[in-house]
């Protein structure tokens, strides 16, 4: 049986709700998805950044992945970049331009661990858990 599984669902409308569309079996827990354009970047606990090409909603499939070196619990999508909250390794900054071969571009170490990330403007916030701060960055 599947442990963990990115579920994809399509609004029908106000009167139908949700349908179920299709599934991706992910490596490891998700706990986090951001979309952007045709893919879904799914922060993959300690599997890190999964990359599903979402493009065909009943058949999506795990076009490329990135193996963050913390546990990947929070992801945010800005431009060609996802940022990811992972843990005690705080901020991973991961170049998605190709989505197929996601690459680490920056990192910024928290004080405790990254739980959850948000962008806003040209500012990364963090919610680092442990530190039981909020910590902003300048992307």
């Amino acid at each position: 049986m599947n442990k963990n599984l990115c579920l994809i669902f399509c609004f029908a409308g106000l009167l139908y709700g949700l349908d179920w569309m299709g599934n991706t079996d992910t490596p490891g827990y998700a706990r986090d998805v951001a979309i952007s354009g045709n893919y879904a970047y799914v922060a993959d606990g300690s599997s890190g950044l999964q990359v599903i090409d979402i493009s065909v909603p009943i058949a999506t499939r795990l076009a490329g992945s990135y193996d963050t070196p913390g546990s990947a619990s929070g992801v945010a999508i800005s431009g060609n970049y996802a940022y990811v909250a992972d843990g005690s390794s705080g901020l991973k900054v991961i170049d998605i331009s190709v989505p197929t071969a996601p690459r680490l571009a920056g990192n910024y170490f928290t004080p405790g661990s990254a739980y959850g990330v948000a962008i806003s403007g040209n500012y990364a916030y963090v919610a680092d858990g442990s530190s039981g701060d909020l910590e902003r960055t300048l992307m």
